[in-house]
């Protein structure tokens, strides 16, 4: 929940650049060119559980694009 969603692997590596330089500390990138995302059966086998928020996909509770529904998931 604390990462930062950017658009690419180039972008991230320029913001890390960037807090290297300067010195401000540390994050997370997540480059939305390259997460890999969980196979669709995994939701289902979640939905046939029974039903306990544990179970709920926080990609089910967040409103988001879709363009960074590919981050919550």
């Amino acid at each position: 929940m604390d990462a930062v969603v950017v658009d690419t692997k180039q972008t991230a590596f320029e913001c890390i650049q960037y807090l290297r330089e300067q010195r401000v500390g540390t994050s997370i990138f997540l480059p939305l060119d390259s997460i890999a995302t969980p196979p669709p059966y995994f939701a289902e086998r979640l939905g046939q559980l029974e039903s306990d928020s544990r179970y709920m996909l926080w990609a089910d509770v967040i409103t988001c694009g879709e363009r960074g529904r590919k981050a919550v998931l």
